[in-house]
């Protein structure tokens, strides 16, 4: 889980540069990370995003086979909420990649 967190952190902090690109209209940071080339922009935008989200449903799948095991499936742990949280993240970055696709 924690390898999801970190590819998923490249697109968080990518997406946060298009942000404060688009509002302070201030491009520098952001043409610093895609002039790696075109690859780099595919790698941010939704290989990590999507690989992230694999590894996620995999830790959710073997989070809920270890509370069946262990006879807490109706309690919410620590781990699943963690767990939660970044299967969600994840939702909102392909979300993100997906409206910037429409957008161009």
């Amino acid at each position: 889980m924690v390898f999801g967190f970190l590819i998923t952190f490249p697109s968080v902090v990518f997406w946060c540069l298009v942000v404060y690109g688009k509002i302070f209209n201030h491009y520098d940071y952001l043409d610093a990370i895609l002039a790696c080339g075109p690859f780099c922009d595919l790698l941010l935008k939704g290989l990590f995003p999507f690989f992230s989200l694999l590894i996620a449903f995999v830790c959710h799948r073997t989070l809920q086979h270890q509370a069946i095991a262990q006879n807490v499936w109706h309690r919410e742990t620590e781990l699943m909420r963690t767990n939660t949280h970044l299967i969600n993240w994840n939702a909102f970055l392909i979300l993100m990649m997906i409206m910037s696709f429409i957008n161009n």
